[in-house]
């Protein structure tokens, strides 16, 4: 059924729909009402796809963060993964809100604090504390630079953003 074209169609449509009223309306304040108005689809329709709002914007998350695909902590200050949440800002803002500590974020800090562990391990005068400590120091400053860039609006391109964190994280 997922493959069938009229249901990625409708899927689309229902993913757009949500991220245009995720610009103007928190997803708390979001109802399945408003987003089938925008979407000009049935409730039925929704339901048929998702069980909530949640479920939705979990897709979306999942669906994103696979196109990041986070395979080293530098990668946070990559062009191609700002360019992603460049283009998704309303949907970012809305994640920042309320997923940083999600399952899913959970488990991607998890990976990536393996392989910076892996890493480290081999460096003389490995200390584990340390390394998670300097771990944990990075990456939640770059969640938090990310979260404010988002919260302005971008202000930046995201070529210029990842100049920025690079300068700010070589330090």
């Amino acid at each position: 059924m997922a493959t069938d074209r009229r249901v990625r169609y409708t899927k689309k449509v229902i993913k757009d729909s949500f991220l245009t009223l995720l610009h103007d309306h928190p997803i708390n304040q979001m109802t399945v009402k408003a987003l089938c108005l925008e979407a000009d689809i049935n409730r039925a329709t929704f339901y048929r796809h998702y069980n909530d709002i949640y479920d939705l914007f979990e897709e979306i998350e999942n669906e994103l963060c696979q196109e990041a695909s986070l395979d080293t902590v530098g990668d946070l200050i990559d062009i191609k993964e700002l360019t992603i949440i460049y283009k998704n800002q309303g949907f970012y803002k809305e994640f920042f809100r309320t997923s940083l500590l999600s399952s899913l974020i959970k488990n991607s800090h998890k990976y990536l604090y393996e392989k910076e562990r892996e890493k480290a391990r081999h460096s003389e005068g490995f200390d584990e504390k340390k390394t998670k400590y300097a771990f944990d120091y990075f990456i939640y400053g770059v969640e938090g630079l990310l979260k404010d860039w988002v919260e302005k609006g971008c202000s930046e391109s995201p070529e210029e953003f990842a100049q920025i964190l690079k300068e700010v994280t070589a330090h």
